[in-house]
């Protein structure tokens, strides 16, 4: 991160780098349509992942503060403001549109989004805790389920991902999923 940070800054780039935890998924999902749906429930107030917002939080703090050049405080405001007010879903859908999607997406996101042929949970084999999730090993098994390119050319399933991840602490018995597959 130091080095990053010392190389943008070497260029003349205003820059701060944020360290996050990547030992579980930030949300809940991981996936192409599983985080847009992750992304719009958030932003419509119906469901809010308290990890991933308080990175995205973080992450938009830092851009406002440099861009607006306001205190953190005020950016957390600001955030919070637009959120709740509707008007950073309304922006979503703007820019989804723009960029050739769903004109009306905050709506139609459950029949307009792709959906996967597979859907079925991974119950735990034993009980006891989530010690530590294999962030690593999880995301190159979505590669390998079409969720994402081992060649520039392949093409990506983007209904492919895992949806309800279970959180490192959290307590797991013999019916416990601990994901469920979304897959072709």
């Amino acid at each position: 991160a130091t080095s990053l940070v010392n190389v943008a800054k070497g260029a003349g780039l205003n820059c701060e780098a944020i360290i996050t935890d990547m030992n579980q998924v930030l949300g809940w999902n991981a996936g192409h349509t599983l985080e847009v749906i992750e992304s719009i429930e958030y932003l419509k107030n119906n469901n809010k992942n308290q990890r991933l917002e308080k990175i995205t939080n973080e992450l938009a703090t830092s851009i406002l503060v440099r861009i607006k050049k306001v205190s953190k405080d005020d950016a957390l405001k600001e955030i919070h403001e637009v959120i709740n007010n509707g008007k950073a879903a309304e922006k979503f859908e703007q820019m989804v549109a723009a960029l050739g999607g769903p004109n009306k997406l905050l709506n139609s996101y459950k029949s307009d989004l792709p959906k996967a042929f597979y859907v079925d949970q991974i119950i735990a084999s034993k009980k006891g805790f989530i010690k530590s999730i294999q962030t690593r090993n999880l995301g190159l098994t979505l590669i390998e389920l079409g969720g994402g390119r081992k060649k520039v050319n392949d093409k990506i399933d983007f209904s492919v991902g895992y949806e309800n991840v279970i959180d490192v602490g959290n307590k797991v018995d013999l019916s416990t999923p601990l994901v469920t597959v979304h897959a072709s």
